[in-house]
């Protein structure tokens, strides 16, 4: 994907594969084996497209979560600031 990058196809790279290979490990060390030592190049590259797609998700769902936390914090601040606002009101008209 770096490539990606420099040829500014896409600014930013989310998706990281190293927690996807880490929960595989043996089954990413198998995949591997089997290419240095049969050539089985097919289910090394099934192997990796099933870990971006699936960190892909990951990453999307992530993100949606985030916006949803954001939206919610603004909420909050929101409304604590036109709690502050009134009790400032509130004290002025009482001098």
């Amino acid at each position: 994907m770096p490539w990606m990058m420099a040829d500014r196809l896409i600014e930013n790279f989310f998706v990281t594969l190293s927690a996807y290979f880490n929960h595989y490990r043996t089954e990413y060390f198998d995949r591997l084996f089997a290419v240095s030592q049969h050539g089985d190049w097919e289910s090394w590259i099934t192997f990796v497209l099933n870990a971006i797609a699936e960190q892909a998700i990951d990453a999307y769902q992530c993100g949606i979560e985030l916006v949803a936390l954001r939206a919610d914090y603004r909420g909050v601040f929101r409304t604590v600031q036109q709690s502050e606002m009134s009790l400032s009101t509130c004290s002025k008209s009482r001098i």
